[in-house]
């Protein structure tokens, strides 16, 4: 398994070179900053609210790349699989050498199975995605400029390997500082699709802290290559990365009444 995800990392890494080699192609590099935190809400031993935020800036800080709002319900089967339902909205906004006409809304829906492996010092997770995507129809009005008519659909499948390496522990749940990698390729399929179904590829490597079991911070380099739907333009987005992750747990099977968390 450790020789798949390195050999997948090696593949993902090697996309921005191979697509700047054809002549048809055109790629941009640019320098991004994402703020990202995640929360988990447990209501039961088998129920939990999940809450997402993202901040995503582009040109370093100077400008908007995307808002992005998640949240879902997720059901744990046991203490390897979960599944979970939800909805996101996100705003993207013009910015780079290849930018939208305006800024876009989308609204989605999406369901997702995360399977969770324990293989030494390593934790691995595979995520599956789908999702379906309502974003907006970009139009010219009557005076020419871009305006936003209506809303397009398109389905997209997501696909991540995630490994968590503790560094002061044999285990990943009693470490104080980890290293993670991940892993994950996009894929747009049915009506709408432009003519890259390879939607994006992201490619994930940082060092956390774990303040006390359930809280994480990380901080890493993420590598995001966007594939724009006319074929031709393709961003190497180089991102810098900080994340806070919190589990919270109001279930009253925890003896936690008041609604505390840890």
């Amino acid at each position: 398994m450790t020789s798949k995800l390195l050999i997948m990392a090696v593949m993902a890494a090697s996309l921005p070179a191979a697509l700047s080699a054809q002549s048809n192609r055109e790629l941009s590099d640019q320098q991004h900053s994402w703020a990202v935190f995640t929360g988990t809400h447990r209501i039961s031993d088998r129920w939990a609210l999940y809450t997402e935020y993202q901040w995503r800036r582009a040109d370093g800080l100077n400008h908007w790349q995307q808002s992005l709002l998640r949240a879902g319900m997720e059901y744990k089967f046991n203490q390897y699989i979960t599944a979970m339902v939800g909805y996101a909205w996100i705003e993207t906004f013009p910015y780079g050498d290849f930018p939208v006409a305006i800024r876009t809304p989308e609204h989605r829906i999406w369901q997702q199975v995360a399977v969770q492996q324990e293989l030494g010092r390593f934790t691995l997770q595979h995520r599956y995605r789908l999702e379906q995507r309502y974003s907006g129809k970009v139009t010219s009005g009557d005076d020419g400029t871009p305006a936003i008519d209506g809303a397009e659909y398109t389905n997209r499948i997501r696909y991540r390997i995630l490994a968590n390496i503790p560094l002061d522990e044999s285990v990943m749940a009693k470490a104080r500082w980890f290293l993670s990698f991940s892993e994950e390729t996009f894929i747009s399929f049915g009506k709408h699709v432009g003519k890259n179904i390879l939607d994006q590829n992201r490619l994930y490597g940082g060092i956390g802290y774990q303040v006390k079991p359930g809280r994480t911070i990380q901080a890493g380099y993420l590598n995001q290559l966007i594939a724009k739907a006319d074929g031709i333009h393709f961003e190497n987005n180089h991102t810098i990365q900080i994340s806070f992750n919190w589990t919270m747990d109001f279930s009253i099977s925890s003896g936690n009444k008041s609604g505390s968390h840890s």
